[in-house]
């Protein structure tokens, strides 16, 4: 197997930084969650950011069109995810909606739920994006370069010559090329994957040209 002729399987160099002090959320049982991976929990409060925030309008939205079932998935959703990261009383909130929408409670009290769920979601989300680091500016230090430039020019090498066995090398740095590279990642896995080396291996090129220190 190729994997095992790959010399160079390098372990990802973390020192995370974890916002701490944020109402809501309760970041030792969110971390116990994802067995104490710092970088994960980090990238797993970013997702929440993203994919929660305008979730509340979203359900007001299914709720007023008379999409029940959407609007049960979507308070199912925000309950997990919740959970998830240790947000307990955020994730009671949305428990207590997704009932109330799945009984088809009175509009008045779903309401009144909802409302109540828009204003712990915002300023949990609101103490997030205050304190949470820049995705870029987190990543980059993180990786231990020799170990990312070896890895890189391994993969490069292998692109260029249109080798399919590129495939085994991302599989065996996925974590490494993942952390280094969180904006350009998916479109090199894509590229490789799909075997249009030629669009991988320039992602990669600029991928590796925004951290500078491999050029």
């Amino acid at each position: 197997m190729v994997a095992a002729a790959v010399e160079v399987k390098p372990q990802v160099v973390v020192d995370v930084d974890l916002p701490s002090g944020i109402e809501g959320l309760d970041l030792a049982d969110g971390l116990r969650r994802v067995l104490g991976k710092k970088p994960l929990y980090l990238s797993m409060l970013h997702k929440f950011v993203a994919g929660q925030k305008s979730v509340v309008g979203e359900i007001r939205k299914a709720l007023e069109g008379n999409f029940w079932d959407t609007a049960e998935r979507l308070a199912h959703t925000l309950k997990g995810v919740s959970g998830t990261i240790g947000a307990a009383r955020l994730q009671q909130l949305a428990e207590r909606l997704e009932v109330a929408i799945r009984e088809r409670s009175p509009r008045e009290e779903i309401d009144a739920s909802l409302d109540e769920l828009k204003m712990a979601l915002a300023d949990l989300i609101s103490q997030l994006e205050q304190r949470l680091p820049e995705k870029q500016a987190q990543m980059v230090g993180t990786v231990a370069s020799e170990q990312l430039k070896a890895v890189c020019d391994k993969l490069a090498a292998m692109l260029a010559d249109d080798d399919a066995e590129a495939v085994d090398v991302l599989d065996a740095n996925a974590e490494l090329l993942r952390t280094a590279f969180p904006i350009h990642y998916r479109q090199i896995d894509d590229g490789i994957r799909s075997f249009d080396f030629e669009v991988a291996l320039a992602v990669l090129r600029v991928a590796i040209g925004t951290l500078g220190t491999l050029v």
